[in-house]
């Protein structure tokens, strides 16, 4: 399947649709950030019939790129608002970075 195609065949799969309701017309932005890469696809719905009107692929940002930078923004936060102790800092980093996972796991699972 080639790169960008993910979040297409996704919205499709899941049967939007079924989400949104068939008499609306609808453009959606659907996206898949779970790989090395970060996928975005647009979608327009009409009648109920799905036409990909862009795809695209951004290879630096995605996957374990997107989340450094998440939980690296994070811990800039609350170390400005904070007195922890690095010991303490690098627990709570390990805790985020288990429940950011979780979280992006469940929100690609909702569809």
């Amino acid at each position: 399947m080639p790169r960008g195609c993910v979040p297409s065949v996704v919205a499709i799969s899941a049967d939007i649709n079924r989400l949104i309701g068939k008499s609306e017309d609808k453009l959606i932005t659907v996206y898949d950030s779970r790989g090395g890469t970060f996928d975005i696809s647009i979608l327009e719905i009409q009648n109920g019939v799905f036409e990909v009107e862009s795809t695209q692929t951004d290879t630096f940002l995605g996957g374990e790129d997107f989340d450094k930078a998440l939980l690296s923004q994070i811990v800039k936060e609350f170390k400005r608002g904070s007195s922890a102790s690095d010991k303490g800092i690098l627990a709570l980093q390990r805790f985020w970075q288990q429940a950011s996972e979780k979280v992006k796991f469940e929100l690609s699972s909702s569809v």
